[in-house]
């Protein structure tokens, strides 16, 4: 009786389809820092955090809300670039984890041992993140830079002038040039603020969801394991016990090193998203504090009118 070939399982394809696009893949097992992602962190901080940290620091006659929202966005960008680098810095790490796992889950699959429903569940889960998730980020990011520009425009080409230009993706303040003194100086600047915007979306959501379906692959490792422990009392030879317990410690070390992997890479990740999270945090704090300030003092204001206004009137009134 010839044996049944099952199919092989290839694990989170159009994630590491992304994360080569952004250089977070090679499969190479270095720990060397990629030229496309290098390239990325440099533009970030030359083209985004540099010059948004001039606007901040050098047009305080802006409204303040420009000047918070430049601070906002100087934060988010850092630990944009922190999250990408801890990644970049762990690439081998996370490689050797996602080799462990692919192996342990092909050799399932050409065993006949991962069910179609355990397949379909992981093929599903990478399918959404890669086909929905990201370029549902990219779109969503054009409304935030993109939009405003295109508008501009399209402006522009009706009427032949440009009254204001809007910022191009971030408040920044170039210092070498003005890019919103002409159009034609502030167009090139949009395009490639553009492109740096899509590059950092890409880089740090191949990142996100490179991670989220590693983790989410180890678990269902962990659930194959429990599986196959809840069937051992269906072995009533001792030899095939034996052997299917074998089995299933070889798996739980598979899946011990992998979390091991896991940990030693992303600890780094989370240090930057729980730093980021007490330092927005903080900054909500603060400009909710300057907001309450205000608060009062249009308080007062409004208090003083009613007052300037009561007062003729009582006098008024008796008459």
């Amino acid at each position: 009786m010839s044996s049944i070939n099952f199919p092989s399982f290839q694990m989170m394809v159009g994630t590491v389809r992304w994360c080569k696009l952004i250089g977070l893949w090679d499969g190479t097992g270095s720990s060397r820092y990629h030229p496309r992602t290098l390239t990325l962190l440099l533009a970030l901080i030359v083209w985004y955090i540099l010059p948004t940290c001039m606007f901040v620091l050098r047009r305080q006659d802006r409204p303040l809300t420009l000047v918070m929202k430049a601070v906002h966005e100087v934060m988010a960008m850092t630990a944009f670039v922190l999250r990408i680098s801890a990644h970049a810095l762990s690439r081998s790490t996370l490689e050797k984890c996602f080799y462990e796992v692919q192996g342990a889950l092909d050799e399932f699959a050409r065993n006949g041992q991962l069910s179609e429903d355990m397949r379909k569940h992981l093929e599903r889960a990478d399918v959404v993140l890669a086909r929905y998730y990201i370029p549902g980020n990219l779109f969503g990011i054009f409304l935030y830079g993109g939009l405003p520009g295109v508008l501009a425009i399209g402006r522009f080409v009706f009427t032949g002038y440009a009254e204001e230009l809007p910022a191009t993706v971030l408040e920044a303040d170039y210092v070498l040039f003005d890019h919103q003194s002409n159009i034609w100086i502030w167009l090139p600047t949009l395009v490639v603020s553009i492109a740096v915007q899509y590059g950092m979306i890409i880089g740090i959501t191949a990142n996100e969801t490179f991670c989220w379906n590693l983790i989410h692959h180890v678990s269902c490792l962990f659930k194959i394991v429990s599986a196959r422990v809840a069937r051992l009392d269906e072995f009533e030879d001792e030899e095939d016990y034996k052997q299917e317990l074998e089995a299933i410690l070889e798996t739980h070390l598979v899946c011990y090193r992998s979390v091991c992997y896991l940990e030693k890479a992303l600890y780094l990740q989370m240090a930057v998203l729980y730093s980021a999270c007490v330092a927005v945090t903080c900054f909500v704090l603060f400009v909710v504090s300057i907001l309450n300030a205000m608060l009062g003092q249009v308080v007062d204001h409004l208090q003083v009118l009613n007052d300037s206004l009561y007062i003729p009137v009582c006098f008024v009134h008796p008459a």
